[in-house]
């Protein structure tokens, strides 16, 4: 424990509106991409815990990889949500992005519905978005391995298919394999993604 406290320390950035944490020690490189390199036997196993309050039109950029959770309560920004072994919530929010983890569910609740195009992604994990009555959109959803519902009334829309690929002298088209549907007028594209995982799609005032 000594030896982690002493080697782990929290670097701090400020560069005008950004504000950029990250848990330095003798695993970084500090290369230009800031890359992780660990190198010779881990001595210690350490984590960080964030709670951040900030202002409630900010633009979020989150990422994590292992081990843990994202959760987001009461902002109205756009959003870039990112995870890897992990879940990400958020609660009440507003604004548009994208929120995509590679295992574990991903569960958002929209205090107003987006107007821009928004994409919720994992591989292995359910996504359950909740949005308000009145939603306007268009959606395009995927799942190999579980349903796909929605309890707003929907109609389908075509799905258009990958560009062609040449192949032995032939073209070749692939459907990418996404359904389509309209919800009240359409709108923005709203994108949900999964490998292993159900697609909820709610209204939150049913």
């Amino acid at each position: 424990m000594s030896i982690a406290r002493r080697e782990i320390s929290l670097a701090e950035r400020r560069e005008g509106g950004l504000v950029q944490l990250m848990v330095d020690g003798p695993f970084r490189c500090h290369c230009s991409d800031n890359s992780v390199n660990f190198r010779g036997r881990q001595l210690y196993d350490f984590s960080y815990d964030f709670k951040i309050k900030v202002p409630r039109d900010v633009a979020l950029d989150l990422r994590t990889v292992n081990k843990s959770h994202i959760l987001v309560e009461g902002t109205a920004g756009d959003f870039k949500i990112n995870n890897v072994n992990g879940g990400i919530e958020m609660r009440e929010i507003e604004g548009s992005g994208t929120v995509h983890t590679v295992n574990g569910p991903v569960k958002v609740t929209f205090a107003r519905n987006p107007r821009g195009a928004s994409s919720f992604k994992s591989v292995n994990g359910t996504l359950d978005v909740a949005f308000r009555s009145g939603l306007n959109a268009d959606v395009k959803m995927k799942t190999f391995n579980g349903g796909m519902y929605t309890d707003f009334q929907v109609m389908t829309l075509p799905v258009s298919s990958d560009p062609p690929e040449h192949v032995d002298g032939k073209i070749v088209f692939r459907r990418n394999r996404m359904t389509g549907v309209r919800i009240g007028s359409g709108g923005p594209e709203l994108s949900f993604e999964t490998l292993n995982g159900d697609v909820l799609i709610k209204n939150r005032e049913k």
